[in-house]
């Protein structure tokens, strides 16, 4: 007998129901139903339901936006009827903002530094293939009519540019190809100094025989170029105007006006520039030292009209004069009167050590950023010197007379004649320590005592950054001064350089391990990490060696390979600064508004960014 769910028979075409123990027909779609037939309709089906679903969510969108628009509108008919709307609260919230950009100004800066601080890491390394390896990159600069062009001078007397970026026609010819580069100039020994101004460029090389080469940016090449080379003297550093170039000598500045400089006495033909003839004693001189070597002139800076010198000499002495009085003859400084400034017109200024560097801040043009050879970094008002104070009696008529020392003889009962604090025998006065011009801004943290050859770079009126004795990289404010920016805290130095390999081109590179400058445990342990691993952060790394430049640029490293990107670069020659085409300041921007620092390492420029 079988069971009670069991057919009692197998009927072909029939179905057994065994609630009501009955059998049924089957349908005939049922018997030719197939396995493909089946996927079809589970297709179909999918489709149907995801059509619902686009329909429905496109619905409820609509209706989303159609409560918010209503909303708005309720909130701006609410605020054209009183003070308490939409329009009233956000005003009230942006109001700090809107009406005081200083504030606004400050909250970017500090944001910036932040960036700076944490997130900066090492890039790309670029090796200029026209360059042997035992070669040292001296200097380094970014031209300003195309600040994609990379110009470096070596301890060679080499000279060569570089290109970052390549018209878009060229990179779709030759997409694997990297930057191209030249070799321009050959001097006769190591290069001292290397500025632009616009179209122009000046570089200088120490000697002997001392040479400074005077061209443009447009033609890299020693026929476009004009050979300087003074007599009797090397030639330490220079800085170039739109309508003169002065030159830093042994005991001199040397003033040259570009319009003197003909063009229809160019160079030979050879890649070794030659003199010019009206070079050997046509040019100006401002005389500031004898033959003691005091007078050696370390840093030179102009102003934006390219009528104001200041130089900073060995002795320590910042000496400001209008080039135009020079023309002609050759002078020396006048005497200094009470408030500082000279018969001449100079204005002459003393921080008792050698000055290494001099920039006047961008968009303040009466500031001046000063670098001493003690380690001192300040910024200074031009408008405000405070002159040395002396301690001679009659320095300034109704002056406090300065306090006497008494030497006693040998039983301390005999008085000698009164001798005032600071005076030498012979009856020289010297300034008291200390009484200098006061500065408005000081930089703690600057490392240097014997240097003359540090890099140094400033960017805007925002930030300067400053290579060290101790191989260390320092960024200072140049709105708060103070100490300059912390590095992340060692323990978090390897995920940052872990985060930060990934982003970087260039090929390995072998980094010095020198023992840690500093007595304290943080920054031993900062500099071995920095030492080994060189994505470690810039500010926590000791490089190989003293940086001798760097250079600030708002170049996009990841943007160098767009064709839209490199197309604004070399159709625009800048990146829009003053703010007039909005369009193309958004477009080259620096990437998160901070920009890119570029470090001479040996044979190698070092690109660190923000990331």
């Amino acid at each position: 007998m079988s069971s009670a769910g069991a057919p009692p028979l197998q009927l072909p075409g029939y179905t057994w129901d065994p609630e009501t123990r009955r059998y049924f027909k089957q349908s005939t779609s049922a018997i030719r139903q197939t396995p493909a037939s089946t996927a079809r309709a589970a297709a179909a089906a999918a489709l149907a339901q995801a059509e619902r679903e686009r329909l429905q969510h496109q619905e409820t969108s609509r209706r989303q936006a159609r409560v918010k628009q209503a909303r708005q509108r309720k909130f701006e008919r609410d605020d054209e009827d009183s003070n308490d709307g939409f329009a009233a609260w956000r005003n009230s919230v942006l109001a700090p903002w809107l009406v005081q950009p200083t504030k606004r100004d400050k909250f970017k800066h500090a944001l910036q530094g932040s960036h700076l601080a944490t997130k900066i890491g090492s890039v790309r390394t670029i090796y200029p293939e026209c360059l042997t390896m035992d070669d040292s990159i001296q200097h380094i600069s970014f031209d300003e009519t195309n600040p994609s062009t990379l110009r470096v001078g070596t301890s060679s007397g080499t000279i060569a540019t570089g290109y970052l970026t390549r018209p878009p026609e060229e990179i779709d010819m030759y997409p694997n190809d990297e930057e191209r580069w030249r070799t321009g100039w050959f001097c006769s020994s190591k290069i001292t100094s290397l500025k632009t101004c616009g179209n122009r460029l000046v570089a200088t090389c120490l000697g002997p025989p001392a040479q400074a080469i005077v061209g443009t940016t447009d033609d890299n090449i020693s026929l476009a170029s004009i050979t300087l080379s003074p007599r009797k003297t090397s030639l330490w550093t220079s800085a170039i105007s739109r309508d003169v170039v002065a030159l830093g000598g042994d005991r001199s500045v040397l003033l040259c006006p570009l319009s003197s400089l003909s063009a229809t006495t160019p160079s030979s033909g050879a890649s070794t520039p030659t003199p010019h003839p009206a070079a050997g004693g046509g040019m100006d001189a401002y005389v500031t030292g004898g033959r003691g070597g005091g007078g050696t002139v370390f840093a030179l800076e102009m102003d934006e009209p390219g009528r104001t010198v200041w130089a900073g000499v060995r002795r320590g002495e910042v000496k400001g004069f209008d080039w135009r009085s020079r023309r002609g003859h050759s002078s020396t400084g006048g005497e200094e009167d009470s408030d500082g400034a000279t018969e001449g017109g100079e204005v002459n200024f003393s921080l008792a050590t050698p000055i290494t560097h001099l920039r006047l801040i961008p968009g303040q043009p009466h500031q001046l950023l000063v670098a001493a050879m003690g380690g001192q970094l300040a910024i200074y008002d031009l408008r405000f010197l405070r002159p040395p104070r002396t301690t001679h009696s009659a320095a300034l008529p109704g002056a406090p007379r300065p306090r006497k020392a008494f030497p006693r003889g040998r039983n301390n009962q005999q008085r000698q004649r009164p001798v005032d604090e600071g005076e030498r025998p012979g009856g020289f006065h010297t300034p008291v320590s200390g009484l200098g011009p006061v500065p408005v801004i000081s930089m703690d943290g600057h490392v240097n005592s014997f240097s003359t050859d540090l890099g140094m770079d400033v960017w805007r009126d925002e930030w300067v950054a400053i290579a060290g004795q101790d191989s260390r990289l320092r960024i200072f404010s140049l709105r708060n001064g103070g100490l300059p920016l912390e590095p992340p805290p060692a323990s978090s130095n390897s995920s940052f350089a872990s985060s930060s390999s990934s982003f970087s081109t260039s090929a390995p590179v072998s980094w010095s391990s020198n023992p840690p400058m500093s007595s304290s445990s943080s920054t031993a342990t900062a500099t071995a990490t920095g030492a080994n691993n060189p994505a470690a952060h810039p500010l926590s790394r000791t490089f190989s060696e003293p940086i001798k430049s760097l250079a600030f640029s708002a170049l996009d490293h990841l943007r160098l390979r767009e064709k839209d990107y490199t197309r604004r670069i070399l159709e625009h020659g800048g990146y829009g600064d003053d703010h007039n085409d909005d369009d193309n300041w958004e477009q080259l921007r620096p990437r998160w508004d901070c920009p890119s620092l570029w470090v001479a390492e040996g044979a190698g420029v070092e690109c660190f960014s923000v990331q």
